[in-house]
């Protein structure tokens, strides 16, 4: 099949492994947030940031994968013509927020 774009993620780990393909069906990649637990699995790229994404609840029970203000993911996307839009259906700026959501 085609080449899977790997930009503008946000990769969460809490087990220190992170299961990524590699090799020509993985590009572009890119501009991804690495968790501080994401250690293996993904040989991360040049522009992509080795940071905790700063959730307002990462872990069990209530997960909530949004943003939150002070978060290194703001703003550090590279913008997609693709990508217009959000999965909460918010557009998306010039300047995006790595993962699916716009913090507002």
């Amino acid at each position: 099949g085609p080449a899977l774009d790997v930009r503008n993620n946000i990769v969460f780990s809490t087990t220190n492994l992170v299961p990524f393909l590699q090799g020509p069906a993985v590009s572009p990649a890119g501009f991804n947030c690495l968790g501080s637990k994401v250690n293996s699995g993904y040989a991360a790229a040049a522009s992509d940031l080795k940071a905790d994404a700063k959730f307002v609840n990462g872990s069990a029970p209530g997960w909530d994968l949004h943003l939150v203000p002070g978060s290194p993911c703001l703003d550090a996307a590279t913008a997609l013509a693709t990508v217009t839009t959000d999965i909460d259906g918010t557009t998306r700026g010039a300047k995006p927020d790595m993962g699916a959501d716009e913090l507002p």
